[in-house]
């Protein structure tokens, strides 16, 4: 009888064994599910910036092979620009890209890359930023996983109906403006600085509650700021206020190795595919521009006039390194203006720009 029953036990382990095998040979073994991740970010899906933060994403997704997917939310649908980076510190969303700006004091090293410098692009000062970040690791920045800054073009003066070419000429204006760098830098060129988010300055120029913008060039096609904007002044000294791409700190510690290189290695290709299309969104912007017509034109400062806006601006360097002695804002300062002549030296032309983008991040779209 024994061994009746030791023989059974034998049968029923075989075909257990039998039963698992089979499963694992028809594919019946359970997949882990993937991991979900929420990327909110600022911008509308069709602007450059946000083109290239779905590029990012579907780059993400495509190399982990279904292991992880990215879920994205363009032009701040689960958090506004000024709730995002608390909304990742605190997991609310696992992935953001915004502007530092839009949260007053709370970035007083970043600040620094906010300061006027004479840079000749996004391209340049995209790479001139993101070396900051990744020399200084600002402490301010470690309740996140960063990934890197990235900047758009150069600000400069748009304005409804007043061409500005002097400093005076901008008596009594009020100008858009966001975070309190590009304020002061409003400021201290005469004008009256008016905070708000991109998405509301479109109605505010329409209805005449700010006479113009302190912005890009790339917000007059994709924020379609250009049909309400006649003139465009680029400045000798130019500030802009980069984004940061960064993920909530305990689920990037909670990744696998594997996919943490997955996403290490995106990022590494992406900061220059990044300062590709910030630029391609300016030059694309300003052939929007002046082909409505109706008078639009880029308003040239005269030779004889460039010292006086420079000038103007160049207090606002020594006025951080007065206000920031716990930091090393001098060298700070330093380092940027030597990356921006660095990287401004290397610009690739033009062509290969809008060539690169149109291939491979519009791909036939308008």
């Amino acid at each position: 009888m024994k061994n009746r029953h030791v023989s059974m036990y034998g049968v029923i382990m075989s075909a257990a064994v039998f039963f698992v095998l089979v499963l694992f040979s028809l594919g019946g073994a359970a997949e882990p599910p993937p991991i979900e991740l929420k990327f909110n970010y600022m911008y509308n899906s069709i602007a450059m910036p946000g083109r290239t933060c779905e590029y990012w994403a579907n780059l993400i997704n495509q190399r982990s092979k279904g292991r992880v997917k990215i879920t994205t939310y363009p032009a701040g649908t689960l958090l506004p620009p000024d709730r995002l980076y608390e909304g990742v510190v605190t997991g609310v969303v696992d992935i953001g890209q915004v502007s530092p700006s839009y949260v007053a004091t709370r970035f007083p090293a970043n600040d620094a890359t906010l300061l006027p410098y004479r840079m000749r692009s996004a391209w340049s000062y995209t790479h001139a930023s993101n070396d900051w970040m990744l020399h200084f690791k600002p402490k301010e920045y470690e309740d996140v996983h960063m990934f890197n800054q990235v900047s758009p073009g150069p600000y400069v003066i748009g304005m409804r109906n007043k061409p500005v070419a002097k400093p005076q000429d901008l008596k009594g204006m009020k100008l858009r403006a966001s975070g309190t760098q590009a304020a002061a830098y409003i400021k201290a060129i005469g004008a009256t600085a008016v905070n708000m988010p991109m998405a509301e300055a479109f109605e505010s120029l329409q209805r005449g509650v700010i006479d113009g913008t302190l912005a890009p060039v790339e917000p007059l096609k994709a924020w379609k700021h250009a049909e309400v904007i006649k003139y465009e002044t680029k400045l000798p000294l130019q500030c802009v206020s980069g984004n940061n791409l960064f993920m909530n700190l305990q689920k990037w510690n909670s990744l696998p190795p594997d996919i943490k290189k997955i996403f290490d290695d995106a990022d590494a290709e992406t900061v220059e595919i990044f300062a590709k299309t910030w630029w391609y969104g300016d030059i694309a912007a300003e052939e929007y521009f002046l082909s409505l017509g109706g008078g639009r034109q880029f308003v040239e400062i005269a030779p004889a006039d460039v010292p006086v806006w420079e000038q103007l601006v160049a207090p606002l360097k020594t006025q951080y390194i007065a206000e920031h002695k716990n930091l090393p804002a001098a060298e700070y300062i330093k380092y940027l203006e030597e990356r921006v002549e660095y990287w401004n030296a290397r610009q690739p032309d033009k062509k290969s720009v809008v060539d690169f983008v149109e291939k491979e991040i519009l791909k036939g779209a308008k």
